[in-house]
């Protein structure tokens, strides 16, 4: 076997050590010493970012890097009054989807990283549009479940889709990317958004515990 000769002089003491390392020992050590530089440069993005609120950042030695999640969204919809039981275990789950949790969007993958300008590449995936089209239920700006904006209300009254976040107004809801605990309130009545901000604010929805729902 063939074997590296590393020479060390120990001066203190007047010696000489011979260490041997054959190269598949080197080619090892190469190896590691990449990986770790690797690893380095990944948590150096990823706290840079901020990633790790919502997320981890990972950078491969080809240079791309990719955003990993898991997230969890709560949207309870009320439609003329009446509460709205989103379907359950819909949805690939490579995307966006549901389990057996009550209204509750669930969402694990990795994306595509920009490191310069610290954004995802391709948020589409993340989109309540997205979720919904997965749960193959109709939703748009103007509608969700069949009923669009200007359809009567048992009540009488001219419906039309107000969509909170975190008991804020949202415009465009189609648009809105899913954060991990959010609790995205979809309404679909003939009150007015300050109505239903006041609404909210003196009957406030907590995130759900995880678990059959």
């Amino acid at each position: 076997m063939v074997y590296f000769l590393a020479k060390v002089n120990h001066y203190s003491m007047g010696h000489t050590f011979n260490f041997k390392m054959p190269p598949k020992k080197l080619v090892v050590l190469f190896l590691l010493l990449i990986g770790a530089g690797v690893i380095v440069y990944s948590l150096i993005v990823t706290f840079r970012s901020g990633a790790t609120k919502s997320g981890v950042i990972t950078c491969l030695d080809s240079g791309e890097c990719f955003w990993t999640a898991h997230i969890h969204a709560y949207i309870p919809v009320t439609i003329c009054g009446q509460e709205y039981r989103l379907p359950i275990e819909k949805g690939d789950l490579s995307g966006p989807h549901t389990h057996e949790e009550k209204n509750l969007a669930h969402w694990h993958d990795r994306l595509a990283y920009d490191p310069q300008a610290r954004q995802i590449i391709d948020t589409r995936p993340l989109l309540l549009k997205s979720f919904f089209e997965a749960i193959a239920m109709p939703f748009s700006n103007t509608g969700i479940a069949g009923k669009n904006n200007g359809d009567i209300c048992p009540g009488g009254g001219k419906g039309s889709l107000q969509m909170f976040v975190g008991g804020k107004y949202m415009e465009n809801p189609e648009s809105y990317i899913m954060r991990d605990l959010d609790v995205v309130q979809i309404f679909f009545d003939e009150r007015d958004i300050k109505t239903i901000e006041e609404d909210i604010k003196n009957n406030p929805v907590p995130f759900p515990a995880l678990g059959r729902g």
